[in-house]
């Protein structure tokens, strides 16, 4: 069996799968943006409904995948209770930005910051206790760091984890991931990739024309095209696990369905999107009918 788990804003899921990647089941809870103890909570409350509640030996484990959203950063410390800064609060989307932020309004919790992590990162160090950061796909890499810019932005390079491939083992589960989590020691632990990269996969975007619209707390769209799009409102870079083609996305954090479906007619006026006849969703709203009949009216398809 596989166990996954997906760190989001507002839910976090986990999900149990067989050998061949059937769903065996998924559990989504809901959570607070800037108090990982409730993280901890819906997993280890999770790990022990698949237990007790559906009778699944969770000795039959083989891996346990973890993916999440980068922009939330925790100042780790084993001195101080674990508290997250989310994307909602500081307003930025790169870790330095984020990491400035914390030592600027919080100069106390960053001189005891032991090193500092994002939300899949956190989950991977407590099942396995070994700090790590998931590396960005490239031309991404703004939205972290290299030695330069933090010694530039004069932040201490030794808070900042080695990074590590997306899809690799980094270790396995601890005598100490067993207390927290319910789950037995000695599983391997896999750095999946960044959330919006799973969403790629699951949607099966990964070919010029495909559209990947994931709704959640933020909601992004992730535009697949042979060509590049420059426009400052976006991003375009070379697709993660197709070099031919490049991904253009864009996203908004408003809340209100006014407010998004707006921007998604922001989005699909560009001349550039007038070939694109499909929306695939993903997220909690992807099964709105009446909020995908907006956007399908917008499409005109």
């Amino acid at each position: 069996m596989i166990l996954t788990i997906d760190i989001g804003t507002s839910y976090l899921k986990t999900a149990l799968l067989s050998d061949n990647l059937s769903v065996l089941n998924i559990q989504s809870l809901l959570i607070s943006s800037d108090n990982p103890e409730s993280w901890i909570y819906s997993i280890k409350k999770s790990v022990i409904f698949f237990k007790d509640e559906l009778n699944y030996n969770l000795n039959k484990i083989n891996i346990i995948a973890v993916c999440g959203n980068g922009p939330t950063l925790i100042p780790f410390s084993k001195k101080t209770n674990l508290t997250a800064y989310s994307w909602e609060e500081n307003k930025n989307q790169t870790f330095i930005k984020s990491a400035l932020y914390i030592k600027k309004k919080y100069p106390k919790i960053y001189s005891k910051t032991e090193f500092f992590l994002s939300c899949p990162e956190l989950i991977l160090y407590l099942l396995t206790d070994i700090p790590t950061t998931c590396s960005p796909p490239v031309n991404l890499e703004f939205f972290y760091w290299d030695k330069e810019s933090l010694l530039e932005a004069k932040l201490d390079p030794n808070l900042f984890p080695p990074f590590t491939e997306y899809g690799l083992i980094i270790g396995k589960t601890t005598e100490y991931a067993k207390k927290i989590f319910n789950l037995p020691s000695g599983i391997p632990v896999l750095s999946a990739c960044i959330d919006f990269m799973a969403d790629l996969i699951g949607t099966n975007s990964f070919n010029s024309g495909n559209i990947c619209n994931r709704t959640g707390t933020a909601e992004t769209v992730n535009i697949i095209s042979y060509t590049p799009f420059n426009n400052p409102n976006f991003l375009c870079y070379k697709h993660p696990f197709n070099k031919d083609v490049f991904n253009i996305s864009c996203k908004t954090t408003d809340k209100d369905i006014n407010k998004k479906i707006s921007f998604l007619k922001d989005v699909f006026q560009n001349n550039e999107f007038t070939q694109y006849d499909k929306i695939t969703t993903c997220g909690y709203l992807s099964n709105d009918d009446k909020y995908n009949q907006l956007k399908a009216n917008i499409l005109k398809k």
